[in-house]
């Protein structure tokens, strides 16, 4: 609708008064820097602007050394292995915990998934960050340093989840029209760990809409909500399948 266009164009010019033009290429919204090539049909998002801002304003974390992957050897015993001091980096982490936390959950709502599993077990310790929180952190921190350009890609051809769709269609029966599904949803759950803060339910879930992430989460919480939950769910199994119309 060209006339509604046109009114959309003459009303926000005129209400909100900049420098802008119509005609210019709008590449970045809050903090997201947006690559769109409408040939190709390919829409690319990232944080990197964010990054390059979280080392520019903490120069103390930005002498770390970056990592391919947010883990680090010491996660596996962090309970049995806990320092008597800290390091420089790492007590500076401790005293600005709430503030490189705020930023890191910002970069996993916006465009970073991969990073919202570490950023959840970091995040338990907001208000009281213990060594395995801030080991958590530094490790998000040395990851990001190497990936600052990771963010979410989407085509207008089959995303690259298409070929884990498509081996799960031709492995398992049940499966087989999962690739003319539009919507496929994925979760996990891990129910128990090692350290203090692993006696907890680890959730993850991530969905796709026509093979291209839309919504992803990672959740901690107590192991006995779990428990509890599945306990419910085998003495009243009406209570679940009641809201979809199937009586037992």
């Amino acid at each position: 609708d060209t006339d509604k266009i046109s009114e959309l164009r003459e009303y926000l010019s005129t209400t909100f008064q900049g420098n802008g033009a119509w005609e210019e290429n709008i590449n970045s919204f809050l903090g997201m820097n947006i690559f769109y090539d409408q040939v190709n049909g390919i829409l690319k998002m990232d944080i990197a602007s964010k990054i390059d801002d979280l080392f520019k304003n903490h120069p103390e974390i930005s002498s770390v050394h970056g990592i391919n992957a947010p883990h680090l050897a010491c996660f596996d015993k962090l309970d049995l292995d806990e320092p008597s001091s800290l390091l420089s980096v790492e007590q500076y982490i401790k005293d600005n915990f709430s503030v490189l936390a705020g930023t890191f959950i910002y970069l996993t709502i916006t465009c970073r998934p991969d990073l919202t599993t570490i950023v959840n077990k970091a995040c338990k310790g907001m208000h009281d960050p213990q060594y395995r929180h801030i080991a958590y952190m530094l490790a998000a921190i040395k990851y990001v340093k190497n990936h600052r350009t990771l963010g979410l890609c989407y085509e207008r051809d089959r995303g690259g989840i298409s070929n884990v769709v498509a081996t799960l269609a031709e492995r398992y029966e049940e499966l087989k029209n999962l690739q003319n599904a539009p919507v496929v949803a994925f979760s996990d759950a891990s129910h128990l760990g090692l350290q203090k803060d692993k006696m907890r339910s680890v959730s993850g879930s991530a969905i796709y809409c026509h093979d291209h992430l839309i919504e992803w989460s990672a959740k901690c919480r107590q192991l006995l909500q779990v428990l509890q939950w599945k306990v419910n769910s085998l003495l009243h199994p009406q209570q679940l399948t009641k809201p979809f119309g199937i009586i037992i």
